[in-house]
Protein backbone atom coordinates (compact mmCIF):
# COMPACT_ATOMS: atom_id res chain seq x y z
CA UNK A 1 0.00 0.00 0.00
CA UNK A 2 2.70 2.51 0.99
CA UNK A 3 4.74 1.82 -2.15
CA UNK A 4 1.74 2.57 -4.38
CA UNK A 5 1.16 5.88 -2.59
CA UNK A 6 4.84 6.77 -2.98
CA UNK A 7 4.73 6.00 -6.73
CA UNK A 8 1.61 8.15 -7.06
CA UNK A 9 3.27 11.07 -5.25
CA UNK A 10 6.85 10.90 -6.58
CA UNK A 11 6.39 9.21 -9.96
CA UNK A 12 6.23 10.87 -13.39
CA UNK A 13 2.90 12.67 -13.64
CA UNK A 14 2.33 12.18 -9.91
CA UNK A 15 1.23 14.63 -7.26
CA UNK A 16 4.57 16.44 -7.01
CA UNK A 17 4.94 16.69 -10.78
CA UNK A 18 1.48 18.23 -11.10
CA UNK A 19 2.05 20.80 -8.34
CA UNK A 20 5.75 21.70 -8.56
CA UNK A 21 6.79 23.35 -11.80
CA UNK A 22 9.94 21.70 -13.15
CA UNK A 23 9.72 18.64 -10.85
CA UNK A 24 11.37 15.56 -12.32
CA UNK A 25 10.81 12.10 -10.93
CA UNK A 26 14.12 10.58 -9.77
CA UNK A 27 14.43 6.80 -9.34
CA UNK A 28 16.75 7.24 -6.34
CA UNK A 29 14.29 9.54 -4.60
CA UNK A 30 11.44 7.09 -5.22
CA UNK A 31 13.54 4.20 -3.87
CA UNK A 32 14.48 6.16 -0.75
CA UNK A 33 10.89 7.27 -0.13
CA UNK A 34 9.70 3.66 -0.50
CA UNK A 35 12.36 2.45 1.96
CA UNK A 36 11.28 5.07 4.51
CA UNK A 37 7.59 4.24 3.97
CA UNK A 38 8.25 0.52 4.39
CA UNK A 39 10.17 1.15 7.62
CA UNK A 40 7.32 3.24 8.98
CA UNK A 41 4.67 0.72 7.86
CA UNK A 42 6.56 -2.12 9.57
CA UNK A 43 6.47 -0.39 12.95
CA UNK A 44 3.02 -1.62 13.96
CA UNK A 45 2.25 -4.23 16.57
CA UNK A 46 4.34 -7.35 16.41
CA UNK A 47 7.84 -8.60 17.06
CA UNK A 48 10.32 -6.12 18.46
CA UNK A 49 13.13 -7.43 16.24
CA UNK A 50 12.03 -5.24 13.34
CA UNK A 51 14.27 -2.43 12.17
CA UNK A 52 13.71 0.96 13.76
CA UNK A 53 16.37 2.88 11.84
CA UNK A 54 17.30 3.44 8.24
CA UNK A 55 20.56 4.91 7.01
CA UNK A 56 20.58 6.28 3.47
CA UNK A 57 23.63 7.45 1.57
CA UNK A 58 22.76 9.50 -1.50
CA UNK A 59 24.25 12.06 -3.84
CA UNK A 60 23.56 15.77 -3.82
CA UNK A 61 20.36 16.71 -5.64
CA UNK A 62 18.58 13.41 -5.11
CA UNK A 63 15.72 15.00 -3.18
CA UNK A 64 16.40 13.41 0.20
CA UNK A 65 14.38 15.91 2.20
CA UNK A 66 11.09 15.16 0.43
CA UNK A 67 11.99 11.46 0.29
CA UNK A 68 11.92 11.21 4.08
CA UNK A 69 9.42 13.95 4.97
CA UNK A 70 6.55 12.82 2.72
CA UNK A 71 6.44 9.21 4.05
CA UNK A 72 6.83 10.54 7.62
CA UNK A 73 3.84 12.87 7.22
CA UNK A 74 1.76 10.14 5.56
CA UNK A 75 2.53 7.70 8.38
CA UNK A 76 1.17 10.01 11.11
CA UNK A 77 3.94 8.68 13.36
CA UNK A 78 6.38 10.53 15.51
CA UNK A 79 9.59 10.33 13.51
CA UNK A 80 13.10 11.48 14.38
CA UNK A 81 14.84 12.54 11.17
CA UNK A 82 18.48 13.47 11.49
CA UNK A 83 20.52 14.44 8.49
CA UNK A 84 24.28 14.58 8.40
CA UNK A 85 25.43 17.06 5.80
CA UNK A 86 29.05 16.99 4.76
CA UNK A 87 30.28 20.29 3.32
CA UNK A 88 32.51 18.56 0.77
CA UNK A 89 30.42 18.32 -2.42
CA UNK A 90 31.99 15.08 -3.66
CA UNK A 91 31.11 13.21 -0.47
CA UNK A 92 27.82 11.30 -0.21
CA UNK A 93 25.14 12.46 2.18
CA UNK A 94 23.62 10.40 4.93
CA UNK A 95 20.12 10.55 6.36
CA UNK A 96 19.05 8.60 9.42
CA UNK A 97 15.35 8.03 10.08
CA UNK A 98 14.26 6.52 13.39
CA UNK A 99 10.73 5.69 14.44
CA UNK A 100 9.44 5.99 17.98
CA UNK A 101 7.58 2.96 19.39
CA UNK A 102 6.27 4.63 22.53
CA UNK A 103 4.52 7.97 22.35
CA UNK A 104 6.25 10.67 24.34
CA UNK A 105 4.25 13.15 26.39
CA UNK A 106 4.00 16.59 24.77
CA UNK A 107 6.69 19.11 25.63
CA UNK A 108 5.73 21.93 27.96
Amino acid sequence: MACQRIEHIFGPGGTLASHLHGYESRPGQVAMAKAVAELLDDQGEGPVDRATSLVVEAETGLGKTLAYLVPAVLSSRRVDCRAHQDSRPAEPRETIVRTQRAARPPRR
